[in-house]
């Protein structure tokens, strides 16, 4: 993910929507957070980790029963996205 110049210096959230049941999620190898049977959506603060230029973000997903990985919302509209915290009109995805 390529995030722009304008975002330097910003906190970035990033909104890695529902996800079942067990997620780590990563930024340049770097844990930046980790839920459990959360609802709806898992939005992690990226501490200053996020950059403007190319970021890595991986996500690790553990299913212990049924169905499991990125659930998404009802809306398809919204997707997963990045944006400064306390403005997500800037979304990225």
């Amino acid at each position: 993910m390529k995030l722009p110049q304008s975002w330097n210096g910003k906190d970035v959230q990033l909104d890695v929507n529902r996800i079942r049941d067990y997620d780590l999620t990563y930024v340049k190898r770097k844990l930046i957070g980790s839920q459990q049977n959360a609802e709806p959506k898992k939005i992690y603060n990226s501490h200053n980790v996020l950059h403007a230029g190319k970021n890595v973000i991986a996500v690790q997903i553990i299913n212990y029963f049924d169905k499991g990985g990125i659930a998404g919302y009802k809306d398809t509209s919204r997707h997963i996205s990045v944006y400064p915290v306390g403005d997500e009109l800037q979304k990225f995805h």
